[in-house]
């Protein structure tokens, strides 16, 4: 399938980000429930969650959210601060998430791997993580986030070249040359990639689609519609 055969179809960059992390929340269950509960019921909604020991005690809990809704946030757990029990609260804008999409990622291994391998040697520090069948995303600080498009799209291209079988696709050819990234294979993804992802997915691809190359930084060259 020709889909399948493009591992990783386009590198997003989302700036509408805000994280929260809940400092040594009590570790027993019920816990999270009830924060992110409380969230739910003030209409936030919540995207990366990554949940670690303590170095105290109990666990630490963080999250991220659309900037325009921190303050919401912010005041909700601040009111139900007893209540959760957690001993502080953290807040961060100044964060993107930066993610690799393809539906070939069903198929192939090492995609994970490449991107935070790529990631690590420009110094990029991954703060959260999250993963699906077609899509890794990782929270990083805002001032490397147009560093760590530019380095994942050298990075899947690389990939791309090794999985041909000594055969450069032309949609590869493309990248290569600086050429937008994503705009053949917004297309190609359609369907399955908003029906799979939603369309928090399907838009950044489709305004993808219509950027110059050099709005991610990349060489130059004519614009494609």
């Amino acid at each position: 399938d020709i889909v399948e055969k493009q591992i990783v179809s386009a590198v997003t960059l989302s700036k509408d980000e805000a994280k929260i992390s809940l400092l040594s929340v009590p570790d027993e269950p019920g816990r999270a429930a009830m924060i992110f509960g409380l969230l739910a019921d003030a209409g936030i909604n919540i995207d990366m969650i990554v949940q670690s020991p303590s170095r105290q005690a109990g666990a630490n809990i963080s999250f991220t959210m659309a900037e325009s809704e921190l303050a919401r946030a912010v005041e909700t757990l601040t009111l139900a601060k007893n209540r959760i029990g957690y001993v502080q609260m953290q807040s961060d804008r100044n964060v993107v998430k930066v993610s690799v999409i393809g539906v070939g990622m069903r198929s192939h291994t090492g995609v994970a791997s490449t991107m935070f391998r790529a990631l690590g040697e420009k110094a990029i520090n991954i703060q959260n993580i999250s993963t699906s069948e077609i899509k890794i995303s990782v929270l990083i600080a805002a001032d490397y986030g147009e560093l760590a498009v530019r380095t994942l799209h050298q990075a899947m291209v690389s990939t791309a070249r090794k999985v041909s079988d000594g055969h450069l696709d032309a949609r590869v050819e493309q990248l290569e040359q600086g050429q937008v990234f994503a705009p053949a294979f917004a297309h190609e993804l359609g369907e399955q990639v908003v029906e799979q992802e939603g369309e928090d997915v399907g838009a950044p691809l489709r305004f993808l689609a219509r950027r110059p190359r050099r709005a991610l930084g990349l060489a130059q060259g004519d614009r494609h519609a």
